[in-house]
């Protein structure tokens, strides 16, 4: 996911739980930006790049259900 950003190292888990209304995911990541704006800059682009993917996600599955 971060190939390329200025950090570190970057370490991610997701994990994934039966829920009552669907899938409950649970995304946990760590990194090291090389300084300051870079963190912040990292930690907009990671959080898009999550959104984005969980929107996927969902729309997956709502074409999988619907066929």
């Amino acid at each position: 996911m971060l190939s390329g950003m200025p950090v570190k190292y970057y370490k991610g888990r997701a994990e994934f739980y039966d829920a009552d209304d669907g899938t409950r995911i649970v995304w946990t990541g760590d990194y090291k930006a090389v300084n300051l704006l870079y963190d912040l800059l990292v930690r907009i682009l990671v959080s898009r790049a999550i959104l984005k993917t969980i929107k996927s996600l969902e729309q997956s599955y709502i074409d999988l259900k619907s066929n």
